[in-house]
């Protein structure tokens, strides 16, 4: 169940803020309106009866960045992790702190940043406070992630990842080397666009070039995503997603379907916004 939600989670943009790599305000981290609070909650159905799988509780600064994030991974509804963000006086991220279920600190990422604020190094400092490993970003001038770099304690190279995109800066490969200068190619990716450059079909290819999945999509007047299908290589449905929305334009439902139209799954949103 949860390799299909993040499936569809991250092909079709759902609005998870995630400020890890790039200074994420509302509009970058997908949200409409000046939110103060995010809540998500992950659904499973078995028998027909609604269960809670998970809880997301996502809040804001004024500038539309996200402070803390506590992530809720079990069914009664007990923490899991809590995520602390800090920035600097230009907005751009600077730390992550993260917490364990009691709240024990489990682990700091300090950042620096371009002058796009986005994330050009992530340091992770151990228990000690010495370096336990680095991580290098770099954009192409359209701003696109086109290189990760690990970096182990010693300055060696762990591994380094590539990405290639499309002119509408969409991924279409990615590129793993390892540190002694081998490399796998992993999944590839082709797309297909409307008149007004939405994505309306995507296509994905296995490393070894194999057709794997397509997934097509379905717009409202606004240009929200409001149905995303994923086929089997033979045409068959796997299965069918459906998007709902607020009178602002933000997610509040998103509804996994089987071929045969039984709900299978829910992600719910709600929100808070400032005044």
């Amino acid at each position: 169940m949860k390799t299909i939600f993040l499936i569809f989670l991250l092909l079709t943009c759902v609005v998870l803020v995630n400020p890890d790599i790039k200074n994420t305000g509302w509009q970058k981290g997908g949200l409409k309106g000046k939110v103060k609070e995010q809540i998500q909650f992950i659904y499973r159905f078995e028998k027909k009866i609604k269960i809670l799988d998970e809880k997301t509780i996502s809040k804001f600064n004024d500038k539309g960045n996200p402070t803390e994030i506590e992530w809720y991974y079990n069914f009664d509804g007990s923490l899991g992790d809590r995520f602390i963000y800090q920035y600097d006086t230009n907005g751009n991220i600077a730390e992550k702190e993260s917490y364990d279920s009691v709240g024990s600190f489990s682990y700091k990422n300090i950042y620096k940043t371009n002058s796009n604020g986005d994330v050009i190094e992530m340091i992770r400092p151990d228990s000690d406070g010495a370096l336990d490993y680095k991580i290098l970003y770099k954009y192409d001038d359209k701003y696109n992630l086109i290189e990760l770099a690990n970096f182990n304690n010693s300055g060696s190279l762990n591994y380094k990842t590539v990405y290639q995109y499309d002119e509408n800066g969409n991924k279409i490969k990615e590129i793993e080397y390892e540190s002694d200068g081998s490399f796998q190619e992993k999944d590839s990716y082709t797309y297909i666009y409307n008149s007004k450059g939405k994505m309306i079909e995507q296509l994905l290819f296995d490393e070894e070039g194999n057709f794997d999945w397509k997934f097509t999509y379905k717009y409202d007047e606004n240009d929200n995503i409001i149905e995303m299908s994923c086929y089997y290589p033979t045409g068959a449905l796997r299965y069918n997603v459906i998007y709902k929305y607020d009178t602002i334009g933000n997610m509040i439902e998103d509804a996994e379907y089987t071929p045969s139209g039984f709900l299978k799954a829910i992600i719910e949103y709600q929100y808070t916004y400032y005044e």
